[in-house]
C-alpha cells in the first residue's frame, strides 16, 4: 500500500496534517497530480490542501479521526464534503490564493535553510582556523619555554 500526507492550513486541528491510504501506488500519485493541479478542499472554507507522496508508512502512528476534539466548529466546517473547487469561483480563487501563499512559505523556509547551512559551513570554517591558529600559538609558545628552560640549564652548568 502507499500513502500520501496533506497538510491542511491555518486551523489545523491537532496535527495539521492526516494520511489516507491507498492500495496501489499508482492511485496514490494519481490523486497527488490530480491535488496538486486543482484545489481540493476539504471543509466549506476555501483553503486548499497540500498533498504529497509520503516518505514512510511509519508516518501514520498515532493519527486517529477518533482522537480529535470534535466542536461545534468541527461538524460546521464539514457540512460541506470535500471536493475539488470549480475553475472561477470564488472557493477556487481563494484556494489559489492560499496555494500561492503555500509556495511562498515553502521557498522562503528553503532558503532560510539554505542560508543557515551557509553560515554553519562559514562558522566551522572560521572556527576550524582559529584553532589551527590556536594550535600554532600554543606550539610557538611550549618551544620558547623549551628555548628558555634550554638557555637557563646551560647557564647552571659550571665552566671548567
Amino acid at each position: 500500500s502507499s500513502g500520501i500526507n496533506a497538510e491542511w492550513p491555518l486551523r489545523p486541528g491537532p496535527k495539521g496534517y492526516g494520511f489516507v491510504l491507498f492500495a496501489k501506488r499508482k492511485a496514490a500519485e494519481d490523486c497527488v497530480s490530480a491535488c496538486n493541479q486543482g484545489a481540493f478542499l476539504l471543509t466549506r472554507l476555501p483553503m486548499s490542501v497540500n498533498v504529497q507522496l509520503s516518505p514512510t508508512e511509519d508516518d501514520f502512528d498515532d493519527v486517529y479521526e477518533d482522537a480529535l476534539k470534535k466542536t461545534k466548529e468541527y461538524y460546521r466546517d464539514r457540512e460541506v464534503p470535500p471536493r475539488f473547487a470549480i475553475p472561477q469561483t470564488f472557493d477556487h480563487e481563494l484556494a489559489l490564493r492560499w496555494k500561492a501563499l503555500d509556495e511562498i512559505e515553502k521557498k522562503q523556509k528553503e532558503e532560510l535553510e539554505n542560508e543557515m547551512r551557509a553560515a554553519r559551513r562559514k562558522l566551522m570554517d572560521e572556527m576550524m582556523r582559529a584553532l589551527e591558529e590556536q594550535e600554532e600559538m600554543l606550539r610557538k609558545t611550549e618551544v620558547m619555554k623549551k628555548e628558555k628552560s634550554t638557555d637557563c640549564d646551560s647557564a647552571l652548568i659550571p665552566l671548567l
